[in-house]
């Protein structure tokens, strides 16, 4: 685990319109206050996020999770709350269609072309 000293709150980076990129939920240990979202400074962790709980520091509640765990965690707890991701964009059929019915442009002028040749053949045999 990070230490807390090796961290900034991500609010005193984050510009007044910024919010936390995830929900702040009650600590689920101590139940004092609603955990925190920060960014750690350290070498090994540049800017990576993580949560924890504020009275953490004063060893009164041991809630802390990397932003990875976070998302499992409330996952785990509050899955009805995820919505489900889109279903990918639907254009290729859209373009199969497309295509599809440039061909068909395309074999109907082509098959209009033969038709009108055959009929000018037959008519000058006439």
């Amino acid at each position: 685990m990070a230490s807390s000293s090796s961290s900034v709150p991500a609010a005193l980076l984050a510009a007044p319109e910024d919010i936390a990129p995830l929900p702040l939920i009650w600590c689920p240990r101590c139940n004092l206050d609603v955990i925190q979202w920060f960014i750690s400074e350290t070498p090994m962790n540049p800017g990576r996020h993580f949560y924890k709980c504020q009275f953490r520091d004063i060893e009164r509640c041991n809630f802390w999770k990397w932003e990875n765990k976070y998302i499992d965690y409330l996952r785990a707890r509050w899955s009805h709350v995820f919505l489900p991701a889109p279903p990918p964009a639907v254009q290729a059929p859209t373009m199969i269609l497309h295509e599809i019915q440039s061909d068909m442009k395309i074999a109907l002028a082509v098959s209009l072309g033969i038709l009108a040749t055959v009929m000018m053949i037959l008519v000058s045999k006439m």
